[in-house]
């Protein structure tokens, strides 16, 4: 199997309503660490000032300050100057946030397997959290409604079936609310925020 020393990383933007990363942040990033699903290349904080003008303050500038004396950053400078330049552009005036670069570690065998066998990724794309959210919510009640039209469908077909074998028989068809027993339909999940 070929060996790669890095798997697979990826660039991330984040804006803080704060000027530093709040602890539940540094938390979840720690944990990832700890947990062996990324590894932490490098990690950059920017303000960027009402002007427009950006400051960059690296982690050993502030690691102890919120938390991360303890992180090592196992490629530091990944992030070059023109990606912080351009990465800080998607930061609003007056605010601040970092530029995190994740080696994503389940995904290193991976890679390695698809170069091994001569295997090319044409394309990679992440899609935010709160976009694949709205999207299930939304799915997931097409297909609620879907079952429902077809529940309702099914039971209008099987009341008509026997009105027409009560006419056959002679017996009396029973009323359509004595013959309904379909339970109320689920509701779709609460969006989670």
């Amino acid at each position: 199997m070929a060996e790669f020393e890095y798997g697979p990383a990826e660039f991330m933007v984040a804006q803080f309503d704060t000027d530093r990363p709040s602890p539940g942040v540094v938390q979840s990033i720690i944990d990832l660490i700890d947990s062996g699903t990324l590894r932490l290349l490098d990690l950059l904080f920017v303000e960027r000032h009402e002007d427009g003008t950006v400051d960059v303050i690296e982690l050993d500038q502030i690691g102890d300050e919120i938390g991360m004396v303890d992180v090592t950053l196992e490629a530091s400078g990944l992030a070059g100057d023109e990606d912080v330049d351009q990465m800080a552009q998607l930061l609003e005036p007056g605010s601040t946030g970092a530029i995190f670069v994740f080696e994503h570690l389940w995904a290193k065998e991976l890679a390695a397997r698809f170069f091994e066998s001569g295997g090319v990724v044409l394309h990679s794309e992440r899609i935010p959290a709160p976009v694949v959210n709205a999207i299930a919510a939304e799915a997931l009640a097409d297909e609620l409604e879907e079952v429902l039209e077809e529940s309702e469908g099914g039971a209008e077909d099987a009341g008509g079936d026997a009105e027409a074998a009560g006419d056959r028989t002679g017996a009396a068809p029973e009323s359509a609310a004595a013959s309904d027993k379909t339970a109320p339909a689920p509701s779709a999940p609460a969006e989670q925020k």
